[in-house]
């Protein structure tokens, strides 16, 4: 989340305190101070509510950047609608597609 505004994250926290509460999503500690991706960017994850939760500093170390095994079958489904709608949208002439750059990652299996 590093390249949103400091302004976003505190809307974006405010919205998830409102949707799950403020406490960490793993241990129930009060006041989590870390926002994390259920599904990191880096597999593939976005940045929607939906991919969002709460985690203290320590539960967030621990998860590191995996998928969250508690969440990930929670989400699937609105992730899937969100598809669904990009691909109903590009279809429609709502949105617009724009090239994407490929990157082949050395840890992948050729």
């Amino acid at each position: 989340m590093g390249k949103f505004s400091a302004e976003k994250r505190a809307k974006q926290y405010a919205r998830l305190i409102e949707a799950y509460g403020d406490v960490c999503a793993h241990c129930g500690r009060a006041h989590p101070d870390t926002i994390d991706h259920v599904i990191p960017t880096a597999a593939g994850g976005g940045s929607s509510l939906a991919n969002l939760q709460l985690l203290c500093w320590n539960c967030n170390q621990r998860k590191a950047n995996a998928p969250d095994p508690y969440r990930v079958g929670e989400i699937l489904p609105t992730l899937k609608a969100e598809v669904d709608y990009v691909k109903w949208a590009l279809k429609h002439g709502i949105l617009q597609a724009r090239p994407l750059k490929m990157v082949v990652r050395k840890d992948t299996p050729a």
